[in-house]
């Protein structure tokens, strides 16, 4: 559905994007995150077709972004951090407003069927200046909506939420992907993330530190392997150097205490168990694997 190739961007002595390069499947909702200045903003709004990359290219549903604009913002919805709304206007006039001006056949009808996707069907006659700040957010995706994009660009939409807004918001965006949206999220907040995303890439200084899977579906995950032996501290050494032969990164090793970080799928699981006790007699007495969360893949990446 979105396919970033080599792209590169930059602004008077600094690089932005430094050859980005990811694709992006149908339905799903990837998340990038990085620290402020990391280059977030600048990749949606090429993603978005607002500007146009010194090199590289984006496809939108195969279209290159550089040679036909115009088509690309039809399939696309984007919403930057601060957007506006029509503060006088009722939640119904301002979703009928964007479907007149996207014109769409049956604005008023449409308006109303937005407004029962986003959760906003009993607010339609409430100003828009009544909203809280949740339904603020969801009214400007729901003004995405109405032109049906097949595409939603969001830049920290969940900034500035109470926890339950927030979570309301992660049920909104996983619908609309089971809808066949395909949503691009950025996030300071890698705890919500975890409630939606399916997949996670970290960008600093205009580049890719990673870009791991995050949903149900995954068949390999990152996990944190928490080892403790009764042995000496060289017993500890060799079980470390073992461990880094069967792909486990050692990040802390103290004593007869090691963690490590490791790919794995439960069959790797069972072997890595298998290897250290019965094949070499590690004396362990704690052997625990527990996924890493979205917060710990990104210090980790960070850290690299």
């Amino acid at each position: 559905m979105l396919a970033v190739n080599n792209l590169r961007y930059e602004y008077p002595g600094v690089t932005a994007l430094a050859d980005i390069q990811f694709q992006i499947p149908p339905q799903s909702i990837v998340a990038v995150v990085g620290p402020n200045g990391a280059g977030k903003t600048t990749l949606f709004r090429c993603l978005a077709c607002l500007e146009a990359p010194f090199s590289g290219e984006v496809r939108i549903d195969g279209i290159l972004s550089t040679e036909d604009p115009r088509k690309c913002h039809r399939l696309i919805g984007f919403l930057p951090d601060m957007f506006g709304l029509f503060e006088e206007l009722t939640v119904e006039q301002s979703l009928r407003y964007f479907a007149q001006a996207a014109k769409t056949p049956e604005p008023q009808s449409l308006a109303l069927q937005v407004a029962q996707r986003i959760g906003l069907a009993h607010k339609l006659s409430a100003r828009v200046s009544e909203l809280s700040r949740g339904m603020r957010q969801r009214l400007g995706i729901g003004q995405l909506l109405v032109k049906s994009p097949r595409i939603l660009i969001l830049d920290e939409p969940a900034a500035g939420l109470d926890p339950d807004a927030r979570a309301e918001l992660s049920v909104l965006l996983r619908s609309l992907r089971d809808q066949g949206l395909t949503l691009v999220v950025s996030s300071h907040i890698l705890t919500e993330l975890q409630e939606y995303a399916d997949r996670m890439i970290v960008l600093e200084n205009g580049k890719i530190l990673s870009d791991v899977g995050t949903g149900a579906g995954q068949s390999t995950r990152t996990a944190a392997l928490h080892l403790e032996v009764e042995t000496s501290v060289e017993r500890a050494s060799d079980l470390a150097k073992h461990l880094q032969s069967l792909e486990c990164t050692v990040l802390l090793q103290d004593q007869g205490t090691l963690r490590a970080r490791t790919p794995w799928t439960r069959e790797q699981a069972r072997q890595i168990m298998h290897d250290l006790i019965v094949d070499n007699q590690y004396p362990l007495y704690q052997f625990q694997i527990r996924e890493l969360d979205l917060q710990e893949e990104y210090r980790h990446a960070l850290r690299k």
